[in-house]
């Protein structure tokens, strides 16, 4: 019969992988909470590219603002005084939300001013940026904060006629400005509008015409930053810090959902995750209970051996089992002892100690070098209990019985006990 190519261990650690990736590929997935979406082609503030916001956003969190973000899916509704910002706002996405977002309160809207080629080599980054449309801007102002809105791009201004902020923004060449007569003008010139503010029938709506100033790249450029900050703690009338209210950045603007809560997540879920625990210990115990029956069944030997030999092999390791072997060396010992007292007639009576001294003298006149006495000395004096001295005692008996070979060697009788 050809045996297996796999040892038995090998073959329990090739079923371990196996099963250890079948549970990762079905945790993980289980507990993937990550948004879902293009994170390549959209700006947004996941986005750490030149004209992304991720920098904004950590800028935020990291000045305690209690910022959030908003998936598709998910409810825009909030309390009293929070601000929902849209930062670009897709109008490929915004179509099925247009109806909940309108309705927020408090809305900052940042007009789109610029799109981007990814890098091929780096995703996350981007080759060259060109400025959008800038009708694209204008039907965005109108959609979500100004109907009779109208955008357009000049020269940045050497000084603004407007701004109630109090910190000078820095830009590039080009300044993206809203037009209307409904807006009022925070920061703003003669040729329009960088930040405004207007109402419609649910709230106040903020607009922020150009995003070049909150942009991974323009944040860090002049006071840019402090400018952000000052205008998100205006809108929500209170200071840097968690005791005011909630500033939640809306990405299912642009397509990003929440994951698809399917059977499998369910699963791993307070109450069911206590069922999906409660099997795999089952399954565990069972594996146990049946890892003694895996491979090769062993053979079944006979319950009984029959013979002489057979039964004093049995008796050996009956005895082994039960931890005498020290008594045993030491009772063959004195056994060797007797056998040779009696192969030589030795007087009746005596004890272990003086029938030793007697075959001492027999010995002598023999030429026998090992002194019977000195190795029933070392013997009895010999510990108990450790494996050394387990083998020092096997030793000595083994002495013993050379000694006895040698002193019966000119009688005739050696070999012969009782």
């Amino acid at each position: 019969m050809k045996s297996s190519p796999f040892s038995r261990s090998s073959l329990i650690l090739l079923f371990s992988c196996a099963l250890l990736l079948f549970a990762l590929s079905v945790l993980l997935p289980a507990y993937d909470d990550s948004p879902r979406g293009d994170f390549r082609t959209r700006v947004s503030s996941y986005d750490a590219s030149a004209i992304g916001h991720a920098a904004f956003y950590d800028m935020l969190r990291r000045l305690d603002f209690p910022v959030s973000r908003r998936l598709g899916g998910q409810s825009p509704a909030m309390g009293k005084g929070s601000l929902l910002v849209m930062i670009e706002p897709d109008g490929i996405f915004a179509d099925d939300d247009s109806s909940e977002l309108l309705a927020v309160p408090s809305r900052l809207v940042v007009l789109p001013k610029w799109k981007g080629v990814r890098d091929e080599r780096r995703p996350d980054w981007i080759s060259r940026a060109y400025p959008s449309d800038v009708r694209e801007a204008s039907l965005c102002c109108q959609q979500f904060a100004d109907g009779t809105a109208e955008v357009v791009r000049t020269l940045w201004p050497a000084t603004w006629k407007t701004n109630e902020l109090g910190i000078v923004p820095k830009g590039g060449e080009v300044v993206q400005l809203v037009r209307s007569p409904r807006m009022r003008a925070v920061v703003g010139t003669d040729e329009g509008i960088l930040v405004g503010e207007t109402w419609d029938g649910m709230g106040s709506v903020w607009v922020l015409s150009d995003p070049d100033l909150l942009s991974n790249s323009g944040l860090v450029q002049g006071d840019n930053a402090f400018f952000m900050v000052r205008l998100i703690s205006t809108i929500r009338g209170e200071g840097p810090g968690r005791l005011g209210p909630p500033v939640m950045f809306d990405e299912g603007l642009h397509g990003f959902t929440l994951p698809e809560n399917t059977s499998i997540r369910q699963l791993f879920r307070f109450p069911y995750s206590l069922v999906v625990l409660l099997v795999c210990l089952s399954g565990a115990l069972l594996a146990l209970a049946g890892s003694l029956r895996f491979g090769k069944p062993q053979r079944i030997g006979s319950a009984c051996l029959y013979g002489t030999e057979e039964l004093i092999v049995n008796g050996a390791r009956m005895l082994d089992y039960a931890g005498y072997q020290d008594m045993i060396l030491r009772r063959h010992a004195r056994m060797t002892l007797r056998a040779a007292g009696d192969a030589l007639h030795a007087p009746s009576g005596l004890g272990d100690g003086e029938l030793a001294v007697w075959l001492d003298r027999i010995g002598q006149a023999r030429g026998v070098e090992l002194s019977c006495a000195e190795l029933l000395r070392d013997i009895e004096r010999t510990p108990s209990g450790g494996r050394r001295d387990l083998e020092r005692l096997f030793a000595l008996v083994g002495n013993m019985y050379q000694w006895k070979r040698e002193i019966l060697h000119d009688s005739g009788t050696c070999g012969q006990t009782r």
